[in-house]
């Protein structure tokens, strides 16, 4: 029964702590015009990206119509050409990858992890 009430109070934790992490966000991206684009007539996409520090991965989708944008107060970049996001510290980012148009195509929520 302990097992069984530690596994429930673990999954709400973990529910409501990705909560907070999906509804907040980075004060680099407040403060960035790029971030208030309206996302809400784009047919977006959402993605969570988990990377380690010191590795790569890139942004979907690819091609040169796209431009890849990032924001984080933390040491993770993105090449805004190649959509290839960098971890040189642990943190938190919100990277979005934008069409010719302007319009948000995919929000990844990154986390960077030791």
């Amino acid at each position: 029964m302990k097992k069984l009430a530690g596994i429930a109070l673990a999954t709400t934790l973990g529910l409501s702590g990705l909560g907070t992490f999906l509804a907040t966000d980075t004060q680099a991206a407040v403060q960035n015009q790029e971030s208030k684009q309206s996302i809400a007539k784009t047919a977006t996409s959402y993605h969570d990206m988990y990377l380690k520090v010191g590795k790569s991965e890139r942004m979907e989708p690819q091609g040169s119509g796209y431009k890849y944008v990032l924001f984080s107060d933390d040491e993770i970049y993105v090449n805004s050409k190649t959509g290839k996001v960098t971890a040189h510290g642990p943190g938190l980012a919100e990277g979005r990858v934008l069409d010719k148009s302007g319009n948000v195509v995919a929000i990844y929520y990154i986390v960077a992890e030791y």
